[in-house]
């Protein structure tokens, strides 16, 4: 089973890529994330879990996930730390890190390793890892299969975007929290040639390395703080 998709073989992009997918079959569709719905004894599996860590998910409950993955997808480790320091002074310390590490490109890859939060790297199974998503106020990652399910979960999303554009992969709706970068080249990856991953990124991804913490920061409280009053 094997099909080419825009994201395999890019080319000049205009719309959605569900939307140019759907449109090689004669088909419209309207390019939002379908809801995705979590089996209850996963969601029971994963809130015990939680609990046995002593982890309570709450109006406070807050998920991230930095990778690894493609290194120009990748926010520093130390803007991360700069955003979890930020968050907990103000009162949000009950924050869970997910991901792997291993990414299918490069093989066995460290996760970055982020003071103040707890760490469930390697931990749960993807349908776990959807299922604690769910649980929370908040998810803060990068462009990931993980950003997709959080979307189609609901979840509001604060994710960081350099070298791919959103507006190529989520309907506007679904966007607004989203923080990209304003360097003159983001959004390589969509084209023709591509600046990046297989030749290397030319300006040391600035792309990422350029959007701060608190550019960041100020959009999850924008979120958070209503949740929370």
């Amino acid at each position: 089973y094997c099909f080419a998709s825009d994201d395999d073989q890019p080319s000049d992009h205009t719309e959605i890529y569900i939307k140019g997918y759907a449109h090689r079959f004669g088909i419209e569709v309207e390019g939002v994330h379908p809801r995705l719905e979590i089996e209850p004894a996963v969601l029971a599996r994963v809130k015990s879990l939680l609990d046995n860590r002593g982890i309570h998910p709450g109006t406070d409950f807050i998920v991230i996930h930095p990778g690894p993955t493609l290194p120009v997808k990748e926010w520093p480790r130390e803007s991360w730390a700069a955003l979890v320091r930020e968050l907990r002074g103000r009162g949000f310390e009950n924050i869970v890190q997910l991901g792997v590490g291993k990414v299918m490109r490069f093989g066995e890859t460290p996760a970055p390793s982020i003071p103040g939060v707890t760490p469930m790297v390697d931990d749960l199974s993807l349908e776990e890892s959807i299922a604690l998503i769910s649980l929370g106020v908040l998810f803060v990652g990068i462009d990931s299969g993980l950003l997709h399910a959080a979307v189609s979960l609901g979840v509001p999303s604060a994710a960081v975007w350099g070298a791919t554009s959103p507006r190529f992969l989520y309907a506007p709706a679904e966007s607004r929290s989203f923080i990209v970068s304003k360097v003159e080249c983001q959004g390589c990856h969509h084209r023709v040639p591509m600046l990046h991953w297989d030749t290397g990124c030319p300006y040391d991804i600035r792309c990422m390395k350029t959007i701060g913490a608190d550019d960041v920061f100020n959009v999850c409280l924008s979120i958070l703080e209503p949740v929370k009053t």
